[in-house]
């Protein structure tokens, strides 16, 4: 499942390669510069890695230079590709603070969060950003399947947000006449849905649903279905839910589905035979679970949250290719959001 571009592996195979981390491909080019690459050439790539070969139009030195990496999980990933494409990663060189980059884009989150409007009752939906809103529309609004796709989300009223590298969408719901702030955020990618957790906890989300995607280890769930779980495994960190914090509604979705384990790597290449006959016994595998319930374990009793993801694909019944489709991984996510508003109505009622 390497899927970087044969020129850019063998420009980092014969003369090595830099990981740029800044913010944004101007700061680079502007960096470059300043050190006599006054030449860029971008090497097409299908991952969210950008990849540039830089030369120096004088001296007819070139470098091949990676960037667009805004988490730790990114860099230990393309680290991974690079070993697993026969780079000496002795040849690597970090240029710029990963850890700096992450703060700034966690402080520009804090800002705009700070922009919503002060309504007490707040979910955040993590993971399927657009999904969630067009299917909240569809329901809140009754909207038929014949509809023109994007018909719900355009009902809802969405306030678009792109910080940083956190897209994440706002609706206002009119519950039963009372009003609900609404967040869907697309999954961040490893490492960062840590601080993006901590962010929307920290402005009072206090009720949060787990809707990404992963791939299934041990059990019978299908792609598609919905495993809960309770706990996470990184590396030698186990990080559990505490039980009064999980709430999972009395939906047909998950009448059958037992608290599972997951286990959170940083890149699919760690899937060897060797990794998958040590996880047999885990429920499921993805990049993210592990650093959101860190953030939820720090946060206290006081979050409710449905944990758990669809299913995307069954790891090990057939080699990964490519980037896996969550297209069949959200065919239940219909009846997953009749259960979740289910939910958001009871954090509504005010208790007796």
């Amino acid at each position: 499942m390497n899927r970087l571009s044969s020129g850019a592996v063998e420009q980092a195979r014969h003369h090595g390669c830099e990981f740029f981390c800044g913010s944004g491909r101007d700061e680079m080019l502007n960096h470059y510069a300043h050190r006599g690459f006054d030449r860029a050439i971008s090497i097409s790539s299908n991952t969210s890695t950008k990849f540039d070969l830089l030369s120096n139009s004088s001296n007819g030195k070139s470098l091949l230079v990676l960037s667009g990496m805004s988490s730790t999980t990114r860099i230990k990933h393309q680290l991974l590709q690079l070993h697993f494409a026969d780079v000496d990663l002795n040849r690597v060189k970090l240029v710029g603070d990963i850890n700096l980059l992450k703060a700034k884009s966690g402080d520009d989150l804090r800002k705009e969060l700070s922009q919503l409007p002060p309504i007490p009752s707040k979910t955040l939906f993590i993971g399927a950003r657009w999904q969630i809103m067009e299917s909240l529309g569809k329901q809140l609004f009754h909207v038929g399947d014949s509809a023109k796709e994007g018909t719900g989300y355009g009902k809802l009223g969405v306030k678009e947000h792109k910080v940083a590298d956190f897209v994440f969408d706002t609706a206002t719901l009119n519950l039963d006449g009372r009003q609900h702030l609404v967040a869907a955020l697309r999954m961040p990618n490893g490492d960062l849905a840590y601080d993006a957790m901590k962010g929307f906890l920290d402005h009072g989300f206090n009720q949060v649903i787990m809707c990404g995607a992963g791939g299934r280890l041990a059990g019978d769930a299908q792609v598609g279905d919905y495993m809960l779980l309770e706990r996470s495994q990184y590396g030698d960190q186990s990080i559990s839910l505490a039980r009064e914090c999980i709430h999972v509604p009395g939906a047909k979705l998950f009448e059958n589905a037992k608290p599972t384990s997951n286990v959170t790597v940083d890149s699919p290449l760690q899937e060897t035979q060797r990794w998958l006959d040590e996880n047999q016994e885990t429920g499921n595998v993805d990049v993210e679970t592990a650093h959101i319930l860190r953030a939820l374990t720090e946060a206290g009793p006081d979050v409710k949250v449905l944990p758990g993801l669809f299913v995307s694909d069954v790891v090990g019944e057939h080699p990964l290719e490519g980037k896996i489709s969550s297209d069949d991984a959200y065919r239940r996510l219909p009846e997953f959001v009749t259960a979740s508003l289910g939910m958001i109505r009871e954090q509504d009622t005010p208790l007796a």
